[in-house]
Formats: structure tokens, C-alpha cells, sequence
């Protein structure tokens, strides 16, 4: 889950949940789960220093990271 991010912005419509970065997006249907953004900086102090950002989807207990191209379904948590 490399690359340059978009930041990835999160509205709500009804029950849904949206995170989108204005190319790609990823929609959470069920009211019951949550979506939030997962942000970090890898290779602080160096040439190579960039920044991640990940949508999560969460419903029961699996989690959905997206990058905007690449996914990860799993129920372990994460950090990018």
C-alpha cells in the first residue's frame, strides 16, 4: 500500500458511509459499521520520507483497508 495519497475524505448519506479520494472510493452500506482514515509518514528524516493513508471500512470485527488502488480484508488491525 504505496504511492502518493489523496486524502481521502468521509461524508455519511442515510445509513451509509462514504470515504472517497476524488478518483477511488470505498462504501460502507450497514449503519452498524464505521469508517475512518489511517494516516502515518514512513522514512521520517529521510530523502525517501513520503506520506500513506489508508480508508478503513469496519463491520463486524473485519476490517477493509483501501489505498485507493490496493485492499485488505482482514480482522486484524493495521497500521500503515
Amino acid at each position: 500500500m504505496d504511492g502518493v495519497p489523496v486524502p481521502f475524505e468521509i461524508v455519511r448519506e442515510g445509513h451509509a458511509q462514504i470515504a472517497s479520494n476524488g478518483v477511488a472510493g470505498i462504501t460502507l452500506l450497514d449503519g452498524d459499521g464505521r469508517v475512518f482514515r489511517r494516516r502515518a509518514v514512513k522514512g521520517v528524516g529521510t530523502d525517501g520520507a513520503r506520506n500513506v493513508e489508508w480508508a478503513v471500512a469496519e463491520l463486524g470485527g473485519v476490517r477493509v483497508y483501501f489505498d485507493g488502488t490496493n485492499v485488505v480484508v482482514t480482522r486484524q488491525d493495521l497500521m500503515p
